[in-house]
């Protein structure tokens, strides 16, 4: 089974003309987003309140 997206905007269609800097923090920050995903989980079980 495969599939595909039905839609593929090019880079320019998704950055609209933001400014650079934006653009460069939104990047940043997806890249934090993924490094952290990649790391062993440190959980000892679900969130509770104290």
């Amino acid at each position: 089974m495969s599939w595909t997206w039905e839609y593929d905007p090019s880079e320019e269609n998704v950055v609209g003309g933001a400014p650079p800097a934006f653009v460069a923090a939104v990047e940043k920050r997806a890249d934090e987003l993924v490094r952290a995903q990649q790391k062993p989980s440190t959980s000892t079980g679900p969130l509770t309140r104290t």
